[in-house]
């Protein structure tokens, strides 16, 4: 089984202590285990539970991060996160 491709960019991020990774991510706990399992020993990643389609799981997500952040404050910042509408090109206009 091979990596995700997000999951090789974290490891060769992660691998300079002085990197702060945080990960924004759906399922957090699956996350986690893999993070913990793969990278143990990089204390410089965190994960954070995230969900684009939830505006207070987003406003939790940022609070959680300004604790981890501090004044340290964020050199890179990827956004690899998609929003899928439920409007289709063919519904009709009163879907909208």
């Amino acid at each position: 089984m091979t990596d995700h491709p997000q999951f090789g960019f974290l490891k060769q991020v992660s691998l300079s202590p002085e990197n702060l990774v945080i990960g924004l991510v759906r399922n957090k706990a699956e996350t986690e285990k893999k993070v913990a399992s793969e990278l143990s020993d990089r204390g410089n990643v965190h994960i954070v539970q995230g969900d684009l389609a939830s505006y207070a799981i987003l406003k939790q997500a940022t609070a959680e991060v300004t604790k981890i952040v501090g004044d340290r404050g964020i050199d890179y910042l990827i956004a690899n996160g998609a929003y899928l509408s439920f409007i289709d090109a063919f519904d009709p206009i009163g879907a909208l």
